[in-house]
């Protein structure tokens, strides 16, 4: 879904499933009241570099900031999502800072199975290939 305001474009996206092509970036569902306060634009998780991406509305010049940090360490990770944004982000109040950390928490299910997920696929390619080099190397001692 797509909201135009005068001011800016905010994307809002309802489908919690909803990715990218190639699954490396999870897009957060936006609350509806972060999306009314015209703070971010889009905040994103990007899987393989492990750096959540919250890009800010025209009201803070489109700023993006990028935060590194594993969800599986979710209480480190919040603290330095915090930390980053209160010093990143000076003009942004506590209320305004407070709505994306909440929007984020509420994501957490999304992040968490994508990130398993992740790590599943990972897991299982390595497998195929050390079962591929096992092959070859049963060839090679015959």
């Amino acid at each position: 879904m797509m909201l135009k305001d005068s001011n800016s474009n905010i994307h809002n996206n309802g489908n919690k499933d909803s990715d990218n092509s190639s699954n490396k970036e999870i897009i957060l569902e936006l609350s509806k009241e972060l999306v009314d306060a015209n703070i971010v634009s889009d905040i994103r998780y990007i899987l393989e570099q492990k750096i959540l991406k919250i890009t800010f509305s025209n009201s803070y010049n489109n700023e993006t900031l990028s935060i590194q940090g594993d969800v599986k360490k979710w209480f480190t990770w919040t603290s330095r999502i915090e930390s980053s944004i209160k010093k990143r982000m000076p003009k942004l109040n506590n209320t305004h800072r407070l709505l994306i950390e909440t929007t984020i928490s509420n994501n957490i299910d999304l992040l968490l199975d994508s990130v398993d997920n992740q790590s599943k696929k990972l897991k299982k390619s390595n497998q195929g290939q050390g079962e591929e080099q096992e092959q070859v190397k049963k060839i090679l001692i015959i």
